[in-house]
């Protein structure tokens, strides 16, 4: 049966690699209830169907990097104008049928993030296990990440082509990157609905809430996973994306209104458009308001804290695409305009106080991270939610001493670390808190 099922897979990934990517994402937060094993190794099925689909991607673009009897050599060389990416560099290496650069830092910092992975895990105290880890979470998000890089190249190409989405690129071209990319937030916008209905449900139907949570005046939903947390992990960032989608939506709306209305025109692939916009804008919309209640009855603090600095950041980010009128701001946007020589350099600038900020974040994240474990008794103030992002409640305990651990374990073994899906095992010897359990992970970025 799972032979059936993915070579049925591999047949709707070769005719409609979008609609195979839309099952992937929708899937992702269910795919842990039902694991297979193929020749001993187990697969979920988003990881297997990612290299499955992966693997139909790399053929038939390798296939269309050469010229058929049925498109003569200046055929084939006006298409392959359309589908290869911009020159960032010297030296091609080959590979998923287009010119992988060796310069491209989209192609270069995945690869070297694999690379780090297995060396973390050669040395790792878990073994097979770790090997299990370095499949299913690093190989299979750098191929889906690599999927979906060629499918938007593909759509954005394909637009070039279209007659309505030449409509709609009329003014502003980042707002046909939301229309572009709907076969990637609509199915994690579906899934996420469901996660979040089943937490909603959970709260008066507490199906299937592990003990620890589903205690009188201690309930936490939990939804399809086993532990609340997850709910504020998966629902979150969907509630920044689903929400910034709708906003783009809207806006393409009032750009385009008068057009829309104007029935003069004679064109009428402007107001399929504009309602498929207005559907989808409405059903983002929900999805983030839904989400939102499931993060509440999951008590993801995380999440929450979250979701109050994101407005922020998107407001700082809907700032900064809006007024590319400015000479010195790149255009990412438009990868037609990458080689000129004025964008090239504005696109460098921009790289180097990407870069300051990015530093500077983390040169301010190991301080505190150094700094708050060692910090001694700190007598209690302020309220309640002041008290929690302080970590003067007994979780912020909880992860004070876990930072404490978890830097004498860096210290006495800085280049190895605790090997990818050994922390457990590592951190034995320098566990404090014997009445706590030891977690699968620091809770911390930079610390893991």
């Amino acid at each position: 049966m799972v032979a059936i099922a993915f070579v049925s897979y591999a047949i709707l990934a070769w005719l409609r690699p979008r609609l195979a990517l839309g099952v992937i994402l929708f899937a992702i937060p269910f795919g842990h209830l039902e694991k297979f094993s193929i020749a001993g190794i187990p697969f979920t099925f988003p990881e297997f169907a990612t290299y499955v689909l992966a693997g139909v991607i790399a053929v038939g673009r390798m296939r269309a990097k050469r010229p058929t009897p049925s498109r003569s050599p200046s055929q084939w060389e006006g298409e392959k104008k359309i589908v290869s990416p911009p020159p960032t560099g010297r030296g091609g290496v080959g590979g998923w049928g287009l010119r992988l650069r060796l310069r491209d830092p989209w192609i270069i910092l995945p690869l070297l993030w694999i690379l780090a992975a297995a060396i973390a895990a050669i040395g790792s105290p878990a073994g097979v296990r770790a090997w299990g880890i370095w499949k299913a979470y690093v190989v299979a998000p750098v191929m889906m990440f690599f999927v979906i890089r060629a499918l938007l190249r593909g759509a954005e190409a394909s637009s070039n082509k279209n007659h309505e989405s030449r409509i709609m690129n009329q003014g502003d071209d980042r707002n046909s990157i939301i229309h572009h990319s709907s076969f990637i937030i609509l199915p994690l916008a579906a899934g996420a609905v469901i996660v979040a209905a089943i937490a909603i449900a959970q709260r008066w139907w507490p199906i299937g809430v592990p003990y620890p949570w589903s205690a009188p005046g201690k309930f936490r939903a939990t939804s399809v996973f086993g532990y609340p947390n997850a709910v504020g992990l998966f629902l979150g960032p969907i509630v920044v994306l689903s929400f910034g989608a709708a906003m783009r939506l809207f806006q393409w709306r009032q750009q385009h209104g008068a057009g829309i209305k104007n029935q003069e025109s004679g064109i009428t692939g402007t107001a399929s458009i504009s309602l498929f916009m207005m559907h989808n804008s409405l059903f983002f919309i929900l999805t983030s308001a839904i989400a939102v209640v499931a993060i509440v009855f999951a008590r993801s603090t995380g999440a929450l804290v979250a979701l109050v600095v994101a407005p922020f950041v998107f407001v700082g980010c809907m700032w900064f695409t809006t007024h590319t009128f400015r000479p010195h701001y790149p255009i990412f946007h438009d990868r037609r305009k990458w080689d000129s020589r004025r964008n090239g350099w504005a696109m460098r600038g921009a790289s180097r106080w990407a870069a300051v900020v990015i530093a500077g974040w983390v040169a301010a994240s190991l301080v505190l991270t150094a700094w708050l474990p060692y910090r001694g008794e700190q007598p209690t103030w302020g309220s309640p939610i002041v008290q929690k992002l302080t970590f003067q409640k007994w979780s912020g305990s909880v992860r004070l001493s876990q930072y404490r651990e978890t830097w004498q374990l860096l210290r006495d073994h800085p280049i190895r670390g605790a090997g990818l899906a050994g922390y457990q095992t590592a951190i034995r010897p320098y566990h404090e808190k014997k009445d706590v359990e030891i977690f699968l992970y620091p809770h911390n970025l930079l610390l893991a």
